[in-house]
């Protein structure tokens, strides 16, 4: 009994260092990368047009930049995707810079014209305060 205890101990504690076991099921990003909803998101929440921003994967993050038409300042953020959340900071804020009530969350959906949707929400930790815009693969 000891030993089949044992192996049930090290069967799983190598399966979740393989990447086997996860705290759900893998979400579907359809034909969308990281960079993709990383830029999306941060486009939302900035008010700014995604074909103006340019975004490389980074240490395994993504790197957002884009650049203000007015006066040609730049701006950096830094975001990952973890199953359908996303996470961005600003230069040397924490992540989502606040209190840690904003929520960024995403899902593909098939669009109108039978094209896939990116949906990107975000919930700024009242029921009042949320944003949702979508995206295809036109907008990148």
């Amino acid at each position: 009994m000891k030993g089949i205890l044992i192996f049930i101990v090290v069967a799983f504690l190598g399966l979740i260092l393989l990447g086997k076991c996860s705290s759900g099921p893998e979400i579907e990003k359809g034909s969308f990368s990281d960079k993709q909803i990383c830029t999306a998101t941060i486009a939302m929440v900035m008010g700014k047009n995604t074909k103006k921003m340019f975004s490389v994967h980074l240490e395994g993050n993504v790197t957002v930049m884009y650049q203000r038409e007015s006066d040609e300042k730049m701006f950096s953020y830094e975001c990952y995707v973890t199953r359908n959340k996303v996470k961005w900071k600003f230069a040397s804020y924490d992540w989502n810079h606040n209190s840690g009530k904003e929520q960024y969350t995403f899902e593909v959906i098939k669009g109108d014209e039978g094209g896939e949707q990116l949906s990107i929400f975000a919930n700024y930790g009242d029921s009042a305060s949320h944003q949702k815009q979508n995206f295809s693969q036109n907008d990148f």
